[in-house]
Formats: structure tokens, sequence, C-alpha cells
């Protein structure tokens, strides 16, 4: 089965400026990581392409992600970038004009800013409708506290802005119960937008998970699995790996592929909506060549 991966980093240390989130005590993620090491990550698996996610609030991360992927040999197939959304409005319309830009979607990192309301400032219009105008997606990076704030935003543009929520919005898995403001928040996306999930993030949410076996992982993600299949339909899931945030949940990138691949079949997923999730609808919705 082919897979593309919608979601995935690269950083190098000599650029740890923009990179304020990242510290030395991180150590399995404080190093370098590059194309090449994400190639090695994904040899052992069906990964025939990708799309590389910002994780730093300066537009030269995104210019810098956008170079590494032209070198990359067609494997990273599109770039989610940011941008400073009042005042750079120019640098991403030369952008989308540009021939050799594989910019795909902007995505302020909402989870890291003190006002949780941010998102409604007016000021962001004029990049709103230039992402409208350029089908530019809307990456959401965002708790679930975030998601009333979202779904009032997205109500000013439904339906005409492509919106992804990245990693399921986080959503608290290790109570005893599906997190209802997380729940019904994210029905309201699933009845009365387009909008689109990422699945994706899920494996560094869990606590203590050094200490569970793989039974005991797939219990604590399956009623998430199930809840996201049941709202969104696997038209409107999307894979993605979160390399190499993903090595802090002490599995490799592999080791989720396989997890959320055995959930979904144990959900009775057909062959058509598993190639949906992990290929068709990240190709489709981001627009990739």
């Amino acid at each position: 089965m082919k897979v593309l991966d919608s979601h995935h980093h690269i950083w190098k240390l000599n650029n740890r400026d923009w990179y304020g989130w990242l510290k030395p005590e991180m150590t399995k993620l404080y190093k370098d990581y590059d194309i090449k090491d994400y190639r090695e990550s994904i040899e052992v698996t069906d990964i025939e392409g990708s799309i590389l996610v910002q994780a730093a609030d300066t537009h030269n991360e995104t210019l810098f992600m956008i170079k590494e992927s032209i070198g990359s040999n067609g494997l990273v197939k599109g770039v989610v970038g940011w941008f400073d959304m009042v005042t750079e409005i120019e640098i991403v319309q030369q952008l989308v004009q540009s021939p050799t830009s594989n910019l795909v979607a902007i995505r302020p990192m909402l989870q890291d800013l003190p006002d949780d309301n941010w998102i409604l400032n007016e000021n962001l219009q004029p990049m709103i409708q230039l992402m409208i105008r350029e089908q530019l997606v809307f990456d959401a990076l965002v708790f679930p506290r975030h998601l009333p704030y979202l779904i009032t935003f997205y109500q000013r543009h439904n339906p005409h802005l492509k919106m992804v929520i990245d990693h399921c919005a986080k959503p608290d898995i290790n109570g005893l119960s599906l997190d209802n403001q997380w729940c019904q928040s994210m029905k309201w996306f699933a009845t009365n937008t387009n909008v689109n999930v990422k699945l994706s993030g899920l494996l560094t949410q869990i606590q203590n998970i050094e200490n569970k076996t793989d039974k005991e992982i797939k219990d604590v993600l399956y009623p998430y699995f199930e809840f996201l299949l049941s709202n969104f339909t696997s038209r409107r899931l999307i894979w993605g790996s979160d390399w190499p945030v993903i090595n802090i949940s002490n599995h490799s990138l592999s080791y989720w592929l396989q997890c959320s691949q055995s959930i979904l079949k144990q959900l009775n997923c057909t062959q058509d909506d598993l190639n949906d999730i992990y290929y068709n609808n990240a190709k489709q919705y981001y627009n990739l060549k």
C-alpha cells in the first residue's frame, strides 16, 4: 500500500535560534535531523512521499525547507510553512507564484501563543483571503481549548478556507473516557465543515508509554480512532508520522504506521479506506503534484 506521510520535520542545530522550544535536555530531539535521516527512518515502510512541516516561527525556516525539498529528489511533495500572518503577505504571494516553490499550507503555531483567541484577530483577514484565493491549506496546531475559537474562525470563512486540524487537536487521551470538550468541538467540525484531521501526534500524548505493551497502547488509542473514523469517515482523515518528534514516545515511525493500520483494520476499514487515509486524502487536499 502506498503511503504519503503528511507530517514530518527537519532541523539543524546551527539554526537553533529559530527553535525556541528545542532544549538540550530534549536528548532525543536535540540534534540535527535532515532529509537523509528521514529517508533512513522510512526505509522499512511503504512511504513514497511526504509533506515537510514548519517547527519554527520564522519564514526563514520555511525558505530553508523549500530549498531542502527541492533537493530531495521528489521525496518531499509539499511544504507547510510559517509566516507572520499580518505583515508577510507579499512573501507568501511571491512564493505561490514561484515555479520552484512547493508551499501548500501555512501553519501559525496557535498552541504556543499566549492569547487563545488570537485566530479571531481581524488583521489576519488579508492573509486568509490570499490563502483562499491560492488554495493554501490552513494547518491548525491547537489544543482542545482552542477549538471553540477555531469554530468561530471557521464560521467566518466556511466553506472557502481549506483547514486541517493537526494531531487531532491533541486530546487528553489518558483519562478514563473521551475528553468531552474535545468530542463536542470535533463533532461540530465533522458535521458542519469539510475540515480534515491529521491522524498524527497521538503516541507522544500517551503517558508512561515506555511501560506499556503494544496491546495497552492500542487500547488507549482505539476509542479515539473509533470516534474520529465514525465522525469524519475515512475520506477526511490524513495520516502523518510527526517524525522526529515521535521519537520521544520511544517508538519509531514504522511502529506508528503499523500501529495505526492495525487499529483501523480492527475498525473494519477496507483497503479503499486505508488508501484514502494513508495516501489519497493528503494528495488531493494539499493539491500535491
